[in-house]
Parts: C-alpha cells; sequence; structure tokens
C-alpha cells in the first residue's frame, strides 16, 4: 500500500470516528433520509396510517387526497410518503406543487421552518428525492440563482437539496461555496454532499484545496457568521480527502 493510499485511509477512519464523537454524522444523515424515530411508525402516527389506506383503497381516486395532504401536512414522514404515492402514480401534475415546495427556500415569505434538522428541512429533502423521479427539472437552477440572498439557516439546506435532485451543475455550485469560504458549515456541507454524490470531474479541484488547505496557519481560520465555529481548515482538509477517496473510487468501478 502506497503512502498516499495509506494517508487517505487513515483520515478516513479518523474522519468516521470523528462523526460519531461530535455527533456531525447528522449533517451527513441527510442524504441517507431523516433519521428514524416514533413519527415514522403508523402506531404513533395515525395521519401516516390514514393516508397509507386511502392510497390503498382508492389508488388513483386517491390523488386529490394526496395531493391535499401534501399541501397542508407540516409533518415530514406525512410528506415523504405523500410525495412518494404522487410519484408511484405518476401524478405529473403535482409536479408544479412539489417545485412551490422546495422554493420556499428562496421566497421572502414561506410558512416553514428552515435550517439542517428541521421538520421543513427534511420535508423538502423527502420532496427533492420524489421530484427527481420524474426526471429533469429547472427548480435547481431557481434556487442557485438566489443563493447568495439566502439567510444562514436556508444556505446550509441548499447543498443537500441539489444533491436530492442530482443538479447536473452539482460539482460546480459546491466549488463555489467552497471557494466563498463564508461559513465552515456551509462549507462542511458542501463536502459531505461531494462524498455522497461529487463525480470525477470535481477531483482537481479537490486536490488543489487539500494542498491549499494544508498551508492555513495553524489549520484554522476566520468565519464572518456571528457565533459560528471558525473555519477549521484541517478538519475540512480531511473531509476533501474523504471526498477524493470515495468519488475515485466511485469513478474506478464504473469503468469496470
Amino acid at each position: 500500500m502506497g503512502k498516499m493510499t495509506k494517508k487517505i485511509c487513515v483520515g478516513l477512519i479518523f474522519v468516521l470516528i470523528v462523526f460519531f464523537l461530535q455527533g456531525t454524522v447528522a449533517h451527513a444523515c441527510p442524504l441517507c433520509g431523516a433519521t428514524v424515530d416514533e413519527s415514522a411508525d403508523e402506531s404513533f402516527n395515525k395521519p401516516l396510517a390514514d393516508l397509507r389506506i386511502v392510497y390503498e383503497q382508492k389508488g388513483k381516486d386517491a390523488l386529490s387526497n394526496i395531493r391535499e395532504v401534501l399541501k397542508t401536512s407540516t409533518d415530514p414522514w406525512v410528506i415523504q410518503r405523500a410525495a412518494n404515492y404522487l410519484v408511484e402514480l405518476d401524478d405529473r401534475e403535482s409536479i408544479r406543487q412539489m417545485e412551490s415546495m422546495l422554493l420556499d427556500l428562496v421566497k421572502q415569505v414561506a410558512f416553514s421552518t428552515f435550517g439542517l434538522g428541521t421538520p421543513g428541512f427534511h420535508s423538502r429533502l423527502s420532496v427533492a428525492y420524489a421530484l427527481r423521479r420524474f426526471g429533469p427539472t429547472t427548480v435547481g437552477d431557481r434556487i442557485w440563482e438566489k443563493y447568495d440572498r439566502l439567510d444562514w439557516n436556508r444556505k446550509s439546506e441548499v447543498a443537500y437539496i441539489l444533491s436530492a435532485l442530482k443538479d447536473p451543475h452539482l460539482d460546480e455550485r459546491m466549488a463555489a461555496i467552497l471557494n466563498k469560504e463564508e461559513d465552515h458549515l456551509l462549507m462542511q456541507n458542501a463536502l459531505e454532499v461531494l462524498i455522497v454524490s461529487g463525480s470525477h470531474q470535481s477531483l482537481p479541484f479537490l486536490r488543489s484545496k487539500v494542498e491549499v488547505w494544508i498551508d492555513k496557519p495553524n489549520g484554522m481560520g476566520t468565519n464572518p457568521r456571528p457565533g459560528a465555529a471558525t473555519i477549521n481548515y484541517k478538519w475540512l482538509r480531511m473531509k476533501a480527502e474523504t471526498a477524493i477517496f470515495f468519488i475515485d473510487n466511485r469513478w474506478k468501478r464504473a469503468q469496470q
């Protein structure tokens, strides 16, 4: 095993250990779906059970009921199920409704909660996963166009939403977030998204970032967001090395 491979493997192991020790796995978890809790169990969630029953009993005749649930519910689990049912029923009339829910991120007035871990975020993430099953959409472009105007909480969702949508410009947009260096959490989110969804085209950029971040004094930087964690370039460098490892392996498997 070469020195570079050993270095990447050691870095990967350390990153995974720190994820569990510091609880940061919750930030990577959005790409795997919301964390399971009692509200995902029909025994504790009557609206979730009711939605399944109406779907099983009525099939396509339940479309109006399911659309209404998607429109009015604030329960992420119910919204996830409703969105998936609409896809299974190939209800393309609901595409505009789903896009509108995602565009809450960039609306000045939206009756939702914003930021990682909030019900609104988990609802939007589920809708994004469902929406991409209908095929290409421009909603990612519309969100990104207003990225710079968003507040911190809304910005923290964007990387994950774009990943869930399979945004064709994901690599370049995550690179833009990393180049801005405006917030440690946003940079961390971008790297976590690249670990899961980045393509081979990101490798030269990530390798250049690793080299630049090695030279940062004491591995630390500044952060303009009041009260936020200082940008830790050493930590980000390890995340970038992890992204390189996973992207390179995905690419090699694809070539086989």
